[in-house]
């Protein structure tokens, strides 16, 4: 089975049951829509392991990424309990202006090519795969194609067998959500969890005034997060 959430587009959920139909190895697999807590898409894959993916249309991706709202969206998808492999699933072509900023079809953004990267990177280091397809046309096949991928343990494409994904089962509810202070410029292990006992999420940390954030880890430190987190 695998459930899409009641929010994504109508012809989304169409276009899906038609992919899972038209193949024989998934056709008699159930495209059932429910309201979802978090992320877009579940479903598990052949080790019983949970399958979330978040799904990202690149102008909301660059629009989420400023509002900081995504960064609570990964926070959820890395301390949900019961939650194996997450993934963010970004769909359209970012460009770049001549300055180096992003842009899409809608708008173009005070984001550099750098720091979206950055963003990215640091995801991907605190667990949460990070998947871009060209459109929305494409996405459709591509959860499909990602369905029938985690069905199997060996792959034949690859030489050796794929590496078991990490899981927080060993570590502390409190060093999961230190994961994304951890991206923040000058926080090591030590400040990270300061901030997260604090703030417990980015989004409050956002919210903070300057002065406080000083005060909580020093001058300089405070001021280069103070700034990171407004951009």
């Amino acid at each position: 089975m695998i459930k899409i959430d009641v929010h994504e587009p109508q012809d989304l959920l169409i276009e899906l049951r038609e992919a899972f139909k038209s193949d024989k190895e998934t056709s008699k697999v159930p495209v059932v829509v429910e309201s979802l807590p978090n992320g877009d898409f579940v479903f598990l894959s052949s080790t019983l392991d949970l399958i979330v993916i978040e799904r990202k249309e690149i102008h909301d991706y660059l629009n989420s990424l400023r509002s900081h709202r995504l960064m609570d969206q990964i926070f959820r998808l890395l301390t949900e309990a019961d939650m194996d492999i997450p993934i963010l699933l970004i769909e359209g072509v970012l460009s770049l202006t001549k300055e180096g900023k992003c842009k899409t079809y809608k708008r173009t953004t005070d984001w550099s090519f750098s720091a979206v990267s950055d963003f990215e990177l640091s995801a991907q280091r605190q667990g949460v795969i990070v998947l871009h397809i060209p459109s929305h046309k494409h996405t459709a096949m591509y959860i499909h194609d990602l369905y029938k991928y985690f069905q199997k343990d060996v792959h034949e494409s690859l030489a050796i067998p794929p590496m078991p994904f990490p899981t927080s089962t060993a570590q502390s509810l409190r060093d999961i959500r230190a994961r994304p202070f951890l991206a923040l410029p000058g926080v090591g292990g030590k400040r990270a969890s300061t901030l997260v006992k604090r703030y417990k999420c980015i989004s409050r940390l956002c919210d903070a005034p300057e002065k406080e954030i000083i005060d909580l880890v020093g001058k300089t430190t405070g001021g280069r997060i103070y700034r990171a987190l407004h951009i």
